[in-house]
């Protein structure tokens, strides 16, 4: 620091990210211009790509008499870039536990540019409320700041939120209702599904909230779907268990869950049911949305067993895709979705998938479901 303030032309080409970021912090503390002006010339001479994590978090936490200043903003700027890089696609972090990590862990200034930004894609704007709701939730008790869930609820674009998911979610949580009044939510819905409407009266909340009426984001690169490699000694167990009690039952009847998978806003994921029925064994697979607060759900979407070669494949249904409302914690689906006929015991079981082309590889059998839509 000391060096820079007497030499007319400050060189800091030696220092790591770590220690111009530090520099650049003192500098703006003492208003030490030309050191700021050169600490942030080597940040950006530094390749974006190489930088620790922690400095670009570190560079979007900058205080806003540093970050405001015309040396740094090219520095925040590929702060920002990095992170669209990383986190930019919202629906991809709901599919990945690394990136999840990376996204609850932001602070809060990273997480409102992230918002703002023109280039977050989200399938559906389900997903950004989502968001929030889970970072703030995250964040230590102590340090919780209701103005900042307002902030960052601000930046939702709600007429691109589905009409279901605000009248019967939203309306009801506890955190959005922080943020916005029942009467608020209740032209949120309409704003879901009447936007136009709201936009030719002038209402007052689209003047209030901006971001209400701003066009849709990109849309996420990732295809929703809930997909499920289930290994055979799984199912072996589950047909065990349908085995021994059908004894007792005449369908026997077994399911095994996968685990949750967030799209769009909404927990989802597959059940597989074991059964007899009049005296074969069929494999049923079932769509089941999340239980959490009283709601419906409509998803469009279709089921897939998928087989070793695209012809071996089972699709329900067959030739299109099938829109269907959900009660909260339910499921809907099919139950004859895979024939396994009349088995006793497990060997005959595996030697009908595996004739059926439906074990792959890495001994699993591959389930999916395929979405268009949740609303």
């Amino acid at each position: 620091m000391l060096k820079g303030i007497y030499r007319n032309k400050p060189d800091f080409s030696g220092l790591d990210v770590t220690q111009l970021l530090q520099l650049l912090l003192l500098a703006d503390r003492y208003e030490v211009c030309k050191v700021q002006e050169a600490a942030a010339a080597a940040l950006q001479a530094v390749p974006a790509a190489s930088w620790p994590w922690q400095a670009v978090l570190d560079i979007l936490d900058l205080p806003q008499s540093c970050a405001d200043q015309a040396a740094c903003e090219a520095v925040v700027e590929l702060a920002v870039d990095r992170l669209q890089q990383q986190l930019g696609d919202l629906d991809a972090v709901w599919t990945d536990e690394q990136l999840q990590r990376l996204l609850l862990a932001l602070p809060f200034s990273a997480l409102l540019q992230l918002l703002r930004s023109s280039k977050t894609r989200a399938g559906s704007e389900n997903t950004v409320v989502y968001t929030i709701l889970e970072w703030y939730k995250q964040q230590p008790a102590a340090t919780r700041k209701v103005a900042q869930l307002k902030q960052l609820m601000e930046q939702v674009r709600m007429q691109h939120c589905g009409q279901l998911y605000v009248s019967t979610f939203m309306m009801q949580d506890e955190l959005v209702l922080k943020c916005f009044s029942v009467r608020d939510l209740a032209v949120a819905s309409l704003c879901a599904s009447e936007s136009a409407a709201l936009k030719d009266a002038k209402h007052q909340l689209l003047q209030d909230y901006p971001s209400w009426a701003a066009p849709a984001r990109p849309n996420s690169k990732k295809e929703p779907s809930v997909d499920w490699s289930l290994p055979l000694s799984e199912l072996q167990e589950a047909m065990a268990k349908h085995l021994e009690s059908r004894a007792e039952s005449n369908e026997g009847l077994i399911s095994i869950d996968s685990r949750s998978q967030v799209l769009q806003g909404q927990q989802l994921s597959l059940k597989l049911r074991v059964r007899t029925m009049a005296s074969d064994t069929y494999l049923g697979i079932y769509l089941h949305v999340g239980k959490g607060v009283d709601r419906i759900v409509r998803v469009v979407y279709r089921l897939h067993v998928l087989g070793v070669n695209t012809s071996q494949s089972v699709v329900r249904p067959e030739s299109r895709y099938i829109s269907q409302g959900f009660a909260d914690g339910g499921m809907w689906g099919y139950k004859q979705v895979v024939e396994i006929g009349q088995v006793t015991s497990w060997s005959e079981t595996e030697s009908v998938l595996r004739g059926k082309g439906l074990v792959h590889a890495d001994g699993c059998l591959h389930l999916e479901a395929e979405i268009r839509g949740v609303w």
